[in-house]
């Protein structure tokens, strides 16, 4: 994400922090959103939605769908995985994150039940060695919409941990998104991750 883009929208919306999650949001779609897409994504009120909408149209052909993706805080990687909070069986979703922590790939690593995705770790860290990723982010859905990890989130995650240590493409953060919210696992219990 440019911070040029983040500076314009932050004039227009008056709030930095909600100009990042816009431009996070904004950089993923194919077309102009239309308001209430932009509601149910960033869960902002209708009139910043206009001006979310009002913007990216002006310069449309220069924001959307270009620009890489800074995944640096999990509000903004909550923006671009939006389509994952009202989903109706949980995801396992693997972010691959270059150097510089821009996106390089959204993979889909699993798809589950209402309540439960398995996956194994190699399958998450094989799309890091095919991306050549510095890092990876977790991120998976609550269709019930408890943004709370569960115990075996946090097992799931210390496995991730260790076995990223060993080949050295290390785990960022393991977040949850659901229509309550978002829970980085990283700001939860920073001493998991060293």
């Amino acid at each position: 994400m440019t911070n040029e883009a983040v500076k314009a929208f932050s004039t227009i919306l008056g709030s930095k922090s909600v100009a990042e999650c816009a431009v996070a949001y904004l950089s993923r779609c194919r077309e102009l959103p239309t308001a209430e897409a932009v509601v149910n994504a960033l869960h902002v009120p209708a009139r910043t939605a206009n001006k979310i909408v009002a913007a990216a149209g002006l310069s449309f052909r220069f924001l959307l769908n270009t620009m890489p993706i800074k995944v640096c805080n999990p509000g903004l990687v909550a923006a671009y995985l939006s389509d994952l909070k009202n989903a109706a069986t949980e995801h396992i979703v693997v972010l691959t994150v270059a150097s510089d922590n821009t996106l390089i790939k959204r993979h889909e690593c699993a798809t589950g039940s209402g309540s439960r995705a398995a996956v194994d770790p190699s399958a998450v860290y094989k799309f890091a060695m095919e991306d050549n990723a510095r890092g990876i982010i977790v991120v998976h859905n609550h269709p019930s919409g408890s943004p709370k990890f569960s115990q075996g989130d946090y097992e799931f995650t210390e496995q991730l941990i260790g076995s990223g240590k060993i080949i050295g493409i290390y785990l960022l953060d393991s977040i949850v998104i659901s229509n309550r919210g978002v829970t980085s696992m990283r700001a939860e219990k920073p001493g998991m991750f060293g």
